[in-house]
């Protein structure tokens, strides 16, 4: 429609419709001949790096220009107000690539290349293209340290983190064999990544690294970071036993070989959870091992400052035969049966057999019970049983089947005790069962057992009982006839028993010692005193010159006798010189040490009612000392009655009147002087005070 002056013509329709015709027509045009050929594209760039936007266009009639977050840069293509930007490529080939060298931080924006509008044409617009400027991080790092110190099954966290990162970095971790592990969480904050991870770290993990490890799309390789593990953890045991089959009284070594961190390891030892306060160490000795230990567990403990560890051990031994209780004998009634029991420990478990005493080869059975059917005085008797283990030596123990009767007393008759000694009075007892009442019987009347003097024992083993009746501090009264009386309840049975008195022990052993000291002095002396005697030649030449003269006359004189010249009736110290009287060897002299003797003494017997004097009487002819002070004279002669002595001029012996029994030595003093003493005061300074012994 046209209007013209406020009118609507008829023709006015039909022009406006060519117009519009013609605008679009020539608007399609317009855009056929301005177009993109290349349109930018999302990239990233590394800072620092120069990057190039491709915007190539054809048939562009109006301005091309590029746009930055909608702000635009500016037609001019050295792009003054940028110093880094610049548009690149040929233009008459309609290159308008944007280039930005030494790319920053800020250039990370949206960009897009635009052709302006013309008048008959509309601008033309790109695509966006988001610049991307990637930032390296830096290096990572683990916040915990390179190395740190943990506490084995006690979980904790580690933490890796890259700041700086554009994008943020992407943290992994790796443990030590470098299997990822797992990721607990990440944190991203613009440019600042943070990854930690829980561990539950365990001994394995000792000395062992775990790596951190970044990416990033402005890095052309992966970065790393490590954390070494000092893992604290408690004893790790293992227990070996040598040796290792273990036999009975073997030595043997219960080790318990520990790992820890730290190394200051405490132990303990247990046998079936029973402390051993002596062991403290790693390892345990058990010196002769008893088959006690067999299945004993033996447990290690071991300590340290994180914790506690334990390690066991069953002891399995190889071991011989052994009976668990020592077979016993049994007692059953005459026609009764009778079972006999034989168990043996052993490892591996023993072999029984059971066979008669005296037929080793008969096997009458092969179980630990052996039942003899209907006992009798042919069926009792002894019975062996057998245990064997291979390689061991076999054992064997006796059991006896006894038949049940009366008993019988086969003690001694007479038993014979000292006086004053503890008397221990025995009644041995035979017979099954045993007595279930002993009676001892005294003096017609049972022994009072109330008598803190008396008391009895017993003593039982297999079919013998024996009862003792002590006596304490035996008397007189205590000795005579005992009766002994027992009784079984199969009958009755009773002994009398003779207690005798006998030496004691002491004074039989004190007889002895004393006999055999008595008979070794007797030969020392004889041995002393055969050095000492004179030679056999001497003495014989003197005996003779006396034997002549016996047939002279009786009387003698005594100087034909020199010292020593008398015979020898015997040896050694205390021989006695036979002096002869009357042709009779009746008196002796009694030999001294030289025998020498310058003035002969005599003896005589002296009547039985005195004192003993050993069978001689001293007759003295000089001075005793034996305390008296008087002063004795010399008289002119002495005589002997009816026995004629050789005598010498000036001595003639006489038989004194009296003999004057003075405590002399138990030696009786013959006076001087035919029977006189001699005046007081009177002194003989001729006279020898050697001594003379006559034997009579």
């Amino acid at each position: 429609m046209l209007i013209t002056g406020g009118r609507v013509t008829d023709k006015e329709p039909f022009w406006s419709i060519v117009l519009l015709l013609f605008f679009l027509i020539d608007i399609q045009i317009g855009a056929a001949m301005q177009r993109f050929l290349v349109e930018p594209q999302d990239v990233n760039i590394i800072k620092d790096h120069t990057v190039i936007l491709p915007c190539v266009v054809e048939g562009a009639i109006g301005v091309v220009q590029w746009t930055k977050d909608e702000f635009g840069l500016g037609n001019d293509r050295k792009l003054p107000y940028f110093p880094r930007y610049s548009l690149v490529g040929n233009e008459s080939a309609g290159e308008y690539n944007l280039q930005v060298m030494n790319v920053e931080l800020g250039d990370d924006a949206i960009y897009q290349c635009q052709i302006g509008a013309t008048p008959s044409m509309p601008a033309v617009l790109s695509n966006n293209a988001k610049l991307n400027v990637l930032v390296a991080p830096n290096n990572p790092e683990i916040a915990e340290g390179s190395k740190i110190q943990v506490t084995a099954d006690v979980p904790f966290n580690l933490t890796c983190r890259a700041d700086g990162g554009k994008p943020a970095a992407t943290l992994a971790w790796h443990d030590h064999s470098g299997a990822p592990a797992r990721r607990e969480r990440d944190s991203l904050k613009k440019m600042n990544a943070v990854q930690w991870i829980n561990i539950t770290p365990t001994r394995e993990y000792a000395g062992k690294a775990f790596t951190c490890l970044m990416h990033h799309p402005a890095l052309t390789a992966p970065r790393s970071v490590q954390v070494q593990m000092d893992v604290l953890y408690a004893p790790a045991l293992r227990m070996t036993v040598v040796p290792y089959s273990v036999r009975e009284y073997d030595n043997v070594v219960v080790h318990c070989q520990a790992t820890a961190n730290p190394n200051g390891i405490e132990y303990r030892w247990y046998r079936n959870e029973l402390l051993i306060e002596e062991e403290k160490g790693r390892k345990m000795k058990i010196y002769n091992i008893g088959r006690g230990y067999h299945n004993d567990k033996i447990r290690c403990e071991a300590r340290n400052v994180v914790g506690m560890s334990t390690a066991s051990h069953v002891i399995e031994m190889i071991y011989g035969p052994k009976f668990r209780n020592p077979p016993a004998s049994v007692a059953v009634d005459l026609g009764h049966d009778a079972t006999l029991h034989c168990e043996a420990d052993g490892n591996p478990r023993p072999a029984i057999i059971w066979h008669r005493n005296g037929s080793d080869s008969e096997i009458l059975s092969s179980a630990p019970t052996l039942t003899i059917h209907k006992a009798s005085q042919h069926t009792a008797g002894r019975y062996i049983c057998v245990a064997s283990v291979p390689n061991f030596a076999d054992i064997n123990a006796e059991v006896v089947v006894y038949i049940k009767g009366s008993p019988a007393i086969t003690s001694e008759g007479i038993q014979k005790f000292p006086e004053g000694s503890n008397a221990r009075v025995e009644c041995r007892i035979e017979g099954m069962p045993v007595p279930k009442q002993v009676v001892w019987w005294h003096g017609g009347r049972p022994v009072d057992l109330s008598d803190d003097r008396f008391t009895t024992l017993s003593d039982e083993h297999a079919n013998i009982y024996i009862s003792r009746l002590i006596v304490s501090n035996m008397r007189s009264e205590d000795f005579g006839a005992y009766n002994c009386s027992a009784d079984n309840g199969y009958g009755r049975a009773e002994k009398i028993i003779i207690v005798e008195k006998t030496l004691s022990l002491p004074i039989v052993i004190g007889s002895i010692i004393g006999g055999l000291i008595l008979i070794v002095l007797v030969a020392i002396a004889i041995v002393l005193c055969n050095r000492r005697r004179h030679p056999d030649d001497e003495a014989e030449s003197t005996y003779g010159s006396v034997e002549k003269n016996r047939g002279r006359s009786n009387m003698v004189a005594l100087s034909d006798y020199k010292p020593g010249s008398l015979r020898s009736n015997g040896a050694g110290c205390g021989a006695r010189d036979t002096w002869p009287i009357d042709g009779r060897d009746s008196l002796y002299r009694m030999s001294g040490a030289s025998g020498d003797y310058a003035e002969p003494a005599a003896y005589i017997q002296k009547p039985d009612n005195r004192m003993n004097n050993n069978g001689f009487l001293h007759i003295d002819d000089y001075i005793h000392d034996y305390g008296s002070s008087q002063n004795y004279v010399r008289q002119p002669s002495y005589r002997l009655s009816n026995n004629s002595l050789p005598t010498q001029p000036g001595y003639v012996f006489s038989a004194p009147p009296a003999v004057d029994y003075r405590n002399y030595g138990n030696y009786a003093a013959v006076p001087r002087g035919g029977g006189y003493l001699p005046p007081e005061n009177y002194v003989d300074e001729t006279l020898n005070p050697n001594r003379l012994s006559t034997r009579v």
